[in-house]
């Protein structure tokens, strides 16, 4: 990638000067769109299905009602994250601080004038910004500061709901933490139990270290690897990028022609779909510069093999290469009461679901039948695989 931002230097300048000058006529420049918006003529407007639900949440919390009860009403009510998944307690944290809901949408550090419709009003927004503030200064009864390393990757194996870190105090006044799940905590419908924090950690990350650093697994691992990259950067892809400029190439010509003709009222909104075809064009142009450089750049076994083996000898018991271990091998994490089930990367991807639990299971299953001594599957779906059924760990 280093080598292919050299070549294409020129290209991204252009793009990110295209940017600039969008932004600059307060239009809506990319990036992840606030929950309640949609995006019409490059701008921001409320999105019929969604804005409600952020007013009902910033007028809730306005007038004092609490997260909690706010979330569960709205779980209630069969409302539902990006990922179709259970709102949580931090579902809308980020959203309360967007000054986009007052028309006010900032990119990169710039005010979009007029690039947003409002929300909300400005009073009820200062309101549950005032409350915010209180909340934050409030002390707090017991708070971690211990980094939870499968925060994001664990879910509760019997409702499949994600498990959050918590901490707590004994009668001795000594702090422990635990993954909590979520639907156990705030909706007591759930009997999973609270699982001890340091010592799952600790027996996942020993586990992954057995199961993954071996050298026969690294070897597979290492040619899984070389297959996708050589599949991924072959000239292949390079072929259907051109193919896709060519088609834009297309569509200009025809906006060229169509400007002719055109009536002065039509001609700003043909301009707009040109400019707009253009920035995809040098997007495109900057992939294929990528792609040529990288199927120069043959990746081998033997350097995956090499690069695996860097994490053979570290020491499980540092943070920071526990850390480390646990960003790049772990998938997810589902937690029963009688084992555990692991998914491990083969390559970036979504992460594995409850329903691709229950569908992995039933493989698993079958597979047992006929190969009983098969210990695994590294050819998984959603861009994970290796899954890794462990038995419990002793209770202490």
């Amino acid at each position: 990638e280093s080598m292919a931002e050299y070549y294409s230097a020129n290209l991204s300048q252009n793009v990110k000067r295209g940017i600039r000058e969008s932004a600059a006529k307060g239009n809506f420049c990319g990036g992840l769109i606030p929950y309640g918006y949609k995006v019409v003529d490059k701008k921001l407007v409320p999105d019929e299905k969604k804005a409600p639900v952020i007013r009902y949440v910033f007028e809730e919390y306005a007038k004092g009602v609490s997260k909690k009860e706010i979330i569960d009403e709205l779980n209630r009510r069969g409302i539902r994250n990006r990922n179709g998944n259970l709102l949580t307690y931090t579902s809308f944290q980020h959203a309360m601080h967007l000054t986009t809901y007052i028309g006010e949408h900032v990119f990169k550090g710039q005010v979009l004038q007029g690039c947003a419709t409002p929300i909300i009003t400005r009073e009820v927004f200062n309101k549950v910004q005032e409350r915010l503030t209180k909340v934050a200064h409030a002390p707090a009864a017991v708070k971690a500061h211990m980094p939870y390393l499968l925060q994001s990757k664990i879910y509760c194996g019997i409702c499949g709901a994600p498990m959050f870190g918590e901490s707590g105090k004994s009668h001795t006044g000594a702090i422990h933490s635990y993954y909590s799940c979520y639907t156990r905590k705030r909706r007591h419908a759930c009997v999973k139990k609270n699982e001890r924090r340091e010592q799952l950690e600790t027996f996942i990350i020993q586990q992954t270290m057995e199961y993954i650093l071996t050298p026969s697994r690294m070897k597979r691992i290492a040619q899984a690897v070389v297959d996708e990259y050589n599949k991924e950067f072959s000239s292949s892809r390079v072929e259907e990028i051109e193919k896709a400029m060519a088609k834009i190439e297309k569509e200009q010509e025809k906006l060229v022609d169509a400007l002719i003709d055109a009536p002065k009222v039509a001609q700003q909104k043909i301009y707009e779909r040109m400019e707009l075809l253009e920035a995809q064009k040098r997007e495109f142009e900057i992939d294929a510069a990528k792609l040529r450089v990288a199927m120069n750049l043959r990746l081998t076994q033997a350097e995956v093999i090499a690069w695996l083996n860097t994490f053979r000898d570290g020491d499980p018991e540092d943070e920071e290469f526990r850390r480390r271990l646990a960003d790049v091998f772990l998938n997810s994490v589902y937690a029963y009461e009688d084992r555990i089930i692991v998914f491990y990367n083969i390559r970036g991807g979504k992460q594995v679901s409850f329903k691709d639990l229950a569908e992995a299971l039933k493989t698993s299953e079958t597979q047992e039948k006929s190969e009983p001594s098969a210990g695994s599957d590294l050819n998984g779906k959603s861009g994970a695989g290796g899954i890794r059924t462990h038995g419990r760990l002793p209770v202490t």
